[in-house]
């Protein structure tokens, strides 16, 4: 997460000036670290989502057996695709389901959208948890 990176101040003990790791945000003309640090967010959010699905997988296999894990793939498949290929999915432009799609979608709005999807169950479950 960029943002909770430190500035390394001129003259510290681990030398020279802010170097390139340890930027908050990486200069104008430094698309390396920006596509670096992009990649590291969007894998870490691959790999939480993957962790999220695997619960759910397994859960759903202790209480339902296989029919449940059947159908939890397939509620998997859209969030998980909204997560992982949010940047091409957003930048999808046509018909979809009748309707004509003019402009493109922000990645993050459609992973956030993703997220919200995926623990939606959790909501709801935790929701009529509380109900009794």
């Amino acid at each position: 997460m960029p943002w909770l990176a430190v500035f390394v101040k001129r003259g510290s003990p681990r030398g020279g000036g802010p170097s390139s790791c340890c930027r908050i945000r990486p200069e104008e003309d430094d698309e390396t670290n920006y596509t670096y640090y992009q990649r590291t967010d969007q894998m870490m959010g691959n790999l939480l989502s993957a962790i999220v699905a695997v619960v759910y997988l397994g859960v759903a296999y202790v209480s339902g057996g296989a029919e449940a894990v059947i159908v939890c793939l397939l509620y998997l498949v859209l969030p998980l695709a909204c997560i992982w290929f949010s940047e091409a999915m957003g930048e999808f432009t046509g018909i979809a389901r009748g309707h004509l799609v003019t402009s493109t979608s922000p990645g993050w709005a459609v992973a956030g959208m993703g997220w919200i999807l995926l623990l939606l169950p959790v909501v709801v479950g935790l929701y009529f948890m509380s109900q009794g």
